[in-house]
């Protein structure tokens, strides 16, 4: 197989592998009630620390006002708190709180067991090769987003 075949088939194995992992990745939209978007919401929080509605917004890759409306449940059922310095008004700060990094670890571990019981089917050698395409794809993302970054 040439390069540019090889390319073709590796994006539509992606994208399927994304549209047909998606539903089982998603069930973890269960836990705490909790929608996807809030979920990497909150993720977010937790990778990132204390930040503010704009940076996280930025981090998402959605608007302010999309991140205040994301916010507003999460605020209400207590896995964030938002404030303003009193230094500067305008600047809207949010932190995860205990019961959201508690809620974060569920998810966490629940997407873990799957891919767990999912993995555990594969081959050694197979699991081998994939580990280092994924790997591989992972370093490239990065790669990809510090170049976005300059």
């Amino acid at each position: 197989m040439n390069r540019p075949d090889i390319l073709e088939s590796a994006k539509k194995n992606i994208v399927d592998f994304f549209l047909i992992s998606k539903p089982f990745f998603n069930n973890s939209k269960y836990i705490g009630g909790l929608t996807v978007p809030q979920i990497i919401f909150l993720s977010e929080l937790k990778h990132n620390g204390s930040c503010t509605v704009s940076s996280l917004a930025k981090s998402m890759g959605i608007t302010s006002s999309a991140v205040t409306s994301l916010s507003n449940k999460l605020l209400s059922n207590e896995f964030i708190t938002r404030h303003r310095p009193k230094d500067n008004r305008r600047i809207v700060i949010l932190n995860l709180t205990d019961k959201g990094d508690e809620i974060i670890k569920k998810v966490n571990k629940s997407r873990l067991n799957f891919l767990e019981e999912f993995l555990k089917t594969i081959k050694t050698e197979d699991l081998e090769k994939i580990n280092c395409g994924i790997s591989k794809l992972n370093s490239n993302f990065i790669n990809y987003k510090n170049n976005l970054k300059n």
